[in-house]
């Protein structure tokens, strides 16, 4: 395959998303492409470098915005002449029904994402607080301790150390629970772009 024909090809089934979507795609390629032959490969060696065509066109699809495949998803279906009277119904009478639908529905999933991460930035607030109270608590322990109320700066110094030691301890879980919770999101939203990604446009 040459330079021209895996260009065609990666046009051809990257033809669901917009005009300059392609363009941008196809142009990042031929690139790459040209960058690799300068470098002393042969058009065939820069080709068989890069991965298969339908996994270039599926990362390419999944690395597309959610809007951006509804819409294409979606025109590509109106656009075909058995769906124009059907789409033509929905637009005309389904309309008040469908539109509130699909906005609530956006809502709630924004919602959830929202809250999910209030929660995280929530435990990392508890965190930091632990932390600075545990400095607060030893330049109070310490100033106690030099003034009339030594006992006081002992006690503070305990609660110092004790709140010092929960930020150690809950420091390691945060950072998993963040990554974990980070790959669980972008799994979530690669499962939804996926139902508007038709096996044969990948």
């Amino acid at each position: 395959m040459n330079k021209n024909e895996f260009l065609n090809e990666l046009s051809k089934k990257l033809s669901a998303l917009p005009q300059v979507e392609i363009e941008k795609s196809v142009a990042y390629y031929d690139e790459i492409i040209s960058d690799r032959m300068e470098d002393g490969m042969s058009e065939e060696e820069a080709i068989g470098a890069l991965s298969d065509v339908d996994k270039i066109v599926n990362d390419i699809m999944h690395d597309m915005s959610l809007p951006t495949l509804m819409k294409a998803r979606l025109n590509k279906s109106k656009d075909k002449a058995s769906n124009k009277a059907l789409w033509l119904t929905l637009v005309i009478i389904g309309s008040p029904i469908w539109f509130p639908i699909l906005i609530s529905l956006g809502v709630i999933i924004l919602s959830i994402y929202i809250v999910a991460w209030s929660i995280i930035l929530t435990i990392y607030a508890v965190e930091l607080s632990f932390g600075l109270t545990f400095v607060a608590g030893i330049f109070a322990g310490l100033v106690l301790c030099f003034t009339s109320h030594p006992g006081a700066g002992l006690a503070m110094f305990g609660s110092a150390f004790i709140l010092g030691g929960l930020a150690i301890l809950m420091f390691k879980p945060i950072i998993i629970l963040t990554k974990e919770f980070a790959k669980f999101t972008a799994y979530i939203a690669r499962k939804t772009k996926s139902l508007f990604i038709k096996k044969e446009e990948i």
